[in-house]
């Protein structure tokens, strides 16, 4: 069970992953939040949005650590890892 949604997760790091590189980066649309920082940030300094992603969530990811569920953490912190390397992956392979 517990592999199962680790695996769900994975894959769902990769998808948003596509999605941000596939539709949201070349239409210059900015979502909400952290990612649409990133975005907004990769517009004007071309340094990849899955560099930025880390560099904000890793600070949240730490304060949440103390505050909130373990286990919420590492799932979020899975996704965090899994999509901002494939963003920066896309990114670099021009995919």
């Amino acid at each position: 069970m517990i592999i199962n949604n680790y695996c769900i997760v994975i894959f769902c790091g990769f998808l948003s992953a596509f999605a941000m590189h596939v539709f949201v980066l070349p239409a210059s649309f900015a979502p909400s939040g952290v990612e649409g920082i990133a975005t907004m940030l990769q517009q004007t300094t071309d340094i990849s949005a899955g560099y930025w992603s880390l560099l904000f969530n890793i600070p949240l990811l730490m304060f949440a650590w103390f505050k909130l569920n373990k286990k919420y953490v590492i799932y979020t912190l899975l996704f965090t890892l899994i999509s901002s390397l494939a963003m920066i992956i896309c990114e670099s392979l021009k995919v």
